[in-house]
């Protein structure tokens, strides 16, 4: 084969390599934040009866930030705008040390997506109903 016969075929190759690096990369799930990430919890949320109660006090955020490190997202889940509240929604932000973003937590008890204001993206967390029954159980009866 000669070279002229060749370039078009690496071209072809090249240009699939990167379009099936870039598909990993976007539907490979991923951590919801780093094990080795200073985060800290700076509002924890839920909504019951139609109103929205502080619960911050209530948690423990080394056990939050443990359920939160056991949840695996990816980044198919698109921009980030309004979402509904609903009973039972519970919403935690935290802010990281790393990369000083702020992020957002949406748990319901059928899914959960996570958010930063900087990026606008949205991320699903994978099994999002477990993460909602994991941070429910941290709640004090009658919350």
């Amino acid at each position: 084969m000669s070279g002229r016969k060749k370039r078009p075929l690496f071209a072809v190759l090249l240009l699939l390599l990167t379009v099936t690096g870039s598909l990993v990369w976007w539907f490979w799930p991923q951590p919801l934040i780093r094990e080795s990430g200073d985060c800290a919890l700076y509002y924890a949320e839920m909504y019951a009866g139609g109103e929205e109660m502080d619960v911050k006090e209530f948690l423990d955020q080394e056990q939050v930030l443990d359920i939160l490190r056991g949840c695996r997202c990816d980044r198919s889940g698109g921009r980030s705008g309004a979402y509904a509240v609903r009973d039972g929604m519970v919403e935690i932000g935290l802010i990281c040390e790393t990369d000083k973003r702020r992020r957002h937590i949406v748990a319901y008890p059928d899914r959960a997506f996570a958010y930063d204001t900087d990026g606008g993206v949205r991320w699903r967390i994978l099994d999002g109903g477990r993460l909602w029954q994991e941070l429910s159980t941290l709640f004090p009866e009658g919350t």
